[in-house]
């Protein structure tokens, strides 16, 4: 039997999010090192992809050793916009060589790579589930009695 209950989200998102379970968090965890390296063999779409999600999530969210499952993604990405262009060439259904009427495959492929785009999206914390429990708390160090007071026009020192 499996482990229950919804799968753990990356100490990383738990931290942006400020730890709303407030459970202790495990400082041992290794930190994500390095950017992400986007592979050579990816085309030119799946290159787009792979910017437009480096460039709208927070810097340090991907290190080096996420560079597999965000190629993962971005080649999922490439196929499922491949097939949907086939199916709008192609159509839906395709006639065999017997005349039948029979579902272009194309559709098998773009329902698959719909499923593995959503599962990876979520693991990679892009669906917008994630994205709304993310806040990105500032880099520097904020005073304890910041934001303690907050009167319009009061007297500065």
């Amino acid at each position: 039997m499996g482990v229950r209950g919804p799968a753990p989200r990356p100490q990383v998102l738990s931290a942006m999010d400020g730890n709303p379970g407030r459970r202790p968090l495990n400082p041992d965890v290794p930190a994500s090192l390095g950017a992400p390296i986007c592979p050579a063999h990816l085309g030119d779409y799946e290159r787009e992809v792979w910017q437009r999600i480096t460039d709208s999530m927070p810097s340090k969210l991907y290190g080096a050793a996420d560079s597999g499952i965000l190629t993962a993604y971005c080649v999922a990405v490439g196929l499922h916009r491949k097939s949907y262009m086939e199916i709008q060439v192609c159509g839906e259904v395709v006639t065999g060589e017997g005349g039948a009427p029979y579902q272009s495959p194309w559709i098998s492929i773009l329902n698959r790579q719909a499923a593995l785009i959503a599962t990876l999206g979520t693991r990679l914390g892009l669906d917008p589930a994630a994205r709304n429990s993310l806040s990105v708390k500032p880099d520097g160090p904020v005073s304890k009695f910041a934001g303690l007071v907050g009167i319009k026009g009061g007297r500065t020192a």
